[in-house]
This record gives structure tokens, sequence and C-alpha cells, in this order.
């Protein structure tokens, strides 16, 4: 044992000093990457037709735009639509006013101001980085660029228009594209709080009433769906003109095109629909009107509707002479197909278990009306704007501190001004731009805040300050390879180990959207295998610092992942 204890050390040594030291620059890049999952899941899901705009799943006839309709929202509305694009169509209810007020405001403060604050400190970082690497390689910008990027002396609203006449008008960046990422940039964090705000609030529950004949409004989800009717039902044991109702569902509204209304609270009855033929007078009266519409439609796939065909006919237990029953077929579920049967929306009748009312009386009389709860969800369309924002500003991030980290790495800049120095480096630039153009004599102490300013804008063109460095301008092929060596995303971006991390990344990533479209369960267990290697392997980059701490690494949190894996498929699978 003794002659392996070495080795083991050896081999144990390098990974643990790795964590200890690079721990946060793994947790930093993890998550960056769980980040990334995050929107585009966020995207992914909102633009597919996966899930219910119905409150909790229940079926309503009150549309998010708070209109009525018979229809459901999820055939028959379109959530692109733009009258919904300051409604909350996404909502959660029922909340007391408190709760939602409450919501609400946390919401402001925590991912409106809190936000802002985040997205601003994480394009401050970087804007200073791409703007000091463009000061090296391209050249001088303004003392008001400077000023504004590593000072930040003033409000947005006012650096933003200034920036833009600068970029045009005087010194530019590097990169056409870069000078529109970081005004874009800009106007996102003004705008953030603003954006996060409009796309969330509140707003009382709405419910669906029909008036009655005497103009009584009444809960539409009294009302019952009108199958058949059976004319002689006094044939049966039922009375004459004998209404046959969908069983209905608790607290869901009697709509159209919803399979599940023909069964309503009666699934579990339907068990007793095995028997043929089944004993009418062995059922319950609950238990005869939960199987009443499924009984009728076979009655009449196998006769017919009308009562015109002269033959002997069974109703279940019952025998009937001639002629069949007269049925009169309304609105049936899409799954339901019998013949000479023309199944319309116009067919459709309801009825309040005193009166009926056809489909015209209840699409055109039906309105929401306001209840005491509230709701409180999100505008889906600001929604969406907001994570294909979020994304488009994560990629250009991520892509201008790419570059930046080349041109600093390879200039070997090591020290961001932050906002001592780079007061220290301002006023440097003034006074040496400032003193030859003072022509009087008199110092900037005595000079007037206007008659300096007008001095920079006029005399010196916004004045300039850089960081010369004439390498980048005339860069050679071996130059440019020392660039790209220079390269430390995580850590070298020709790196094998990278190589590897990046294949199994984007095929874990493909996975994930496929498992969040189709929504197949036999999806989960291979995607949650594949992102946690890439997970492994990300750590294992960015901690180990040589192939045999990153070997380690990587079999040491892969052996973590399998379990975490193999427990989530069970507990899917229960």
């Amino acid at each position: 044992m003794s002659h392996y204890t070495p080795l083991l050390t050896q081999g144990t040594r390098g990974p643990l000093s790795d964590i200890r030291e690079r721990w946060f620059l793994a947790v930093t890049w993890v998550g960056v990457v769980l980040w990334f999952f995050f929107l585009l899941g966020g995207v992914t899901i909102l633009a597919s037709n996966k899930w219910s705009l119905n409150s909790n799943g229940r079926i309503k006839a009150c549309r998010p735009d708070d209109s009525f309709s018979v229809y459901p929202a999820d055939l028959f509305w379109s959530r692109w639509s733009g009258s919904g694009f300051f409604q909350i169509t996404l909502g959660f209810d029922p909340l007391s006013f408190t709760a939602a007020k409450a919501i609400d405001v946390a919401w402001d403060i925590v991912i409106g101001r809190g936000g802002q604050g985040i997205i601003g400190l994480i394009s401050w970082h970087i804007i200073k980085k791409y703007v000091t690497a463009s000061m090296i390689c391209r050249g001088p910008v303004t003392f008001h660029t400077y000023r504004t990027v590593f000072l930040q002396d003033q409000p947005l609203l006012f650096a933003i228009p200034k920036l833009l006449k600068d970029f045009v008008y005087r010194h530019r960046l590097n990169s056409k594209a870069a000078m529109a990422c970081i005004l874009s940039t800009l106007c996102f964090v003004l705008a953030f709080p603003t954006l996060a705000s409009a796309m969330t609030g509140y707003t009382t529950n709405m419910k669906a009433y029909v008036p009655d004949r005497a103009g009584n409004l009444m809960s539409f989800e009294a009302f019952q769906s009108i199958h058949f009717v059976i004319h002689d039902g006094d044939r049966i044991n039922q009375t004459k003109d004998y209404l046959v109702t969908s069983p209905g569902i608790n607290g869901v509204d009697p709509l159209l095109k919803y399979d599940k209304t023909f069964y309503g609270d009666c699934e579990s009855k339907l068990y007793l629909l095995n028997s043929k033929p089944i004993d009418l007078h062995g059922l319950s009266e609950e238990d005869l009107k939960c199987l009443m519409p499924n009984l009728v439609c076979r009655y009449a796939e196998a006769y017919g509707l009308g009562g015109k065909n002269q033959t002997r006919s069974n109703f279940e237990s019952i025998v009937l002479p001639p002629p069949i029953l007269n049925i009169t077929a309304h609105w049936l579920p899409p799954t339901i197909n019998l013949k000479d049967h023309d199944n319309v929306a116009s067919n459709a009748m309801w009825t309040n278990l005193t009166d009926t009312y056809n489909f015209t009386y209840i699409d055109t009389s039906g309105t929401c009306q306001a209840t005491k709860s509230y709701r409180w969800g999100f505008s889906f369309l600001l929604l969406y704007i907001t994570f294909c924002l979020l994304l488009v500003w994560s990629l250009a991030m991520l892509t201008t501190w790419f570059y930046a980290k080349i041109v600093l790495t390879k200039h070997e800049f090591v020290h961001i001004s932050g906002e001592v120095r780079a007061v220290f480096e301002l006023a440097e630039s003034m006074q040496d731009q400032l003193g030859s153009a003072l022509s009087t004599g008199l110092s900037q102490r005595h000079t007037s805040e206007t008659e300096l300013s007008h001095r920079i804008n006029k005399q010196l063109q916004g004045g300039s300050i850089s960081y010369t460095s004439p390498l980048w301008r005339s860069s050679t092929d071996e130059e440019i390879e020392k660039i790209s060596k220079a390269a430390s995303l995580f850590p070298r971006i020709y790196n094998a180990w990278t190589g590897v991390f990046v294949v199994v990344f984007v095929t874990g990533l493909m996975l994930f959207e496929l498992s969040l479209i189709t929504r197949q369960r036999q999806l989960v267990f291979p995607t949650m295998l594949i992102l946690g290697g890439a997970i492994s392997l990300l750590l294992a980059v960015t901690m180990g610092s040589t192939n045999r701490s990153r070997s380690v690494l990587f079999i040491s949190m892969l052996l973590l992942f399998i379990p975490l894996v193999l427990i989530t498929q069970m507990t899917i699978n229960r």
C-alpha cells in the first residue's frame, strides 16, 4: 500500500488545489451556462403551444382579454393577438387585493430595480473592457465617452445621445457593431425596470354570466351542454323530450370543442360501460345521468337518428318495438361522429335546468363580470419580448467580453481603470490638451465650467484619450496566432477538452429544446445525463490546471451527477 500512497497523494493534491484556487471561476461559468438554459427554455416554452392559457387549467368562457366566448381560448384565441399586449394573459389566482399588490410591488423592486442593477453592473464591466481594448488597438475616445464609461457621472438618459454623437461625428470605437451594441445595451439597461413592470400586473378575476329569459344573470357554470333530445323518452322510462346533457366538470364552463366535457366528473364511472347490455334498472339516478350520453351514442351508432327507421331495437336492456327512438343530436365533441348529423356550432344548445338556449343567444348575450378576487401575472407578448431581449443581450455581452479578453490578454493589459484611476487619467489628458488650448494664460482653476466645456467641444472636438499601442494595427500572421493562443475563455478555445465540452453541450442543448417542445418523458433521462456530462466537463476545464487534474475532476463530478439523474428519473416515472 505504501508504494501507491505517493501516487494517490499526487493524483488528488492537484485537483484539490485547483478547486481552492479556481472555484469562483467555475461557479461563474456554470452560472452563465444555466442562465442561457433558462433563457432558451423560457423562449421555447413560450413559443410552443404546449401550455394552457386558461387560469389554473380551469376552462373558462372569459378569454384572457376578458371577452366572452363559448370556445376555449387555447383553440380559438391567439396568444399572439395584439388585443392581449397589455392584458394579463398568464395569470395566477385567486388572490386577495393585498396579496396581488404585494407581489406586484415586490416584483418591481426585486426584479425591476434589482435586475437593472445586475444587468447594469455586468454591462458596465464588459463595456469598460471593450472600450479599453478599443483605446489600445484603434485609438482615442472623447473625454465624454471616457467619463461616461469609466466614471458614470450623469444619468443614462442624457449620456446615451452624447455617446451617439461622439461615435458618429468624433472618435469611433473599433467596430460599428460594437458601438451599436453598447448604445443598445445602455438603452436596455435604462428601460429594463419599465419593461419588467409593464409585463406584469394584477386585475380582477372575471366570471362568465348569461341572462335568463327574465333578464337575471346566471353563472355560465350552472348551464349544461345538451347533446341529445329524446323526444319519446317515455319509451325508456324517462320523460318526453328528455334532455341528454353533459355531466360537466365542477368549476368549468360548458364550452364547445373540449372533449372532456362529454364525460365531465363522471370519468370514474365509465367502467360501467364495459358490460353489454347494461341493466338500466340496476343503475342509480346519478350513474344513469353520467352514462346516458355514451348510451345514446351507442344506440344512435347502431340504429340512427330521427326515429324514422321502422325496426325493432334495443336500448341496452330495454327492448323497443318499431320505430326506433326519435332522437335529435345537437353539438357533440369532435371524437363522436354520427351518420346523418351535421356537427356544427350553430346546432349547440344549453340548459339551466328550467329553459333551453341556442348558440346564438348564448354567444351574443354572454358577458364577463368582475369578481371580488384578483389574479397577478404576465402579459404573454411582453414576457416573450423580454426573454428575447435578455437572450440577445446575453449573447452580445458574451461576444463582446470574449473579444475584449483576447485583446487585453495579448497586450498584457491587466488593470481596467476604475473610478479613482479613471479620474487621474482623465485629469492628466485634460491638463495636457487644455493647457495648449488656453491662449489667455489663465489656468483652468480660474476658468468657468462653461468656458472649459466650450473649449473641449469646439477647440478640442471633444478631446481625446487613448492607450497608445501600435502593435494591433501592424499585426502579422505570427501576432494573429498569438492573439488566438492568448484567448482564455475556459481556458483555451482550441483546447481538446473545450472541443469535447462544446460537442456535448450542443448535443445536450438540442435534446433539452426537443424535450421542452415534445414533452416526451423518455427524453428526460438522456437529456439530463448529457447535460450533467457537459457541466462536469465545464467544471473540469475551468478548475483543472493539468490534464490529470481535469480528468480527476471530470470523473468525480460525473459520479456525483449520475445518482441525481437516476433519482430524478425515478421520481418522474412514479
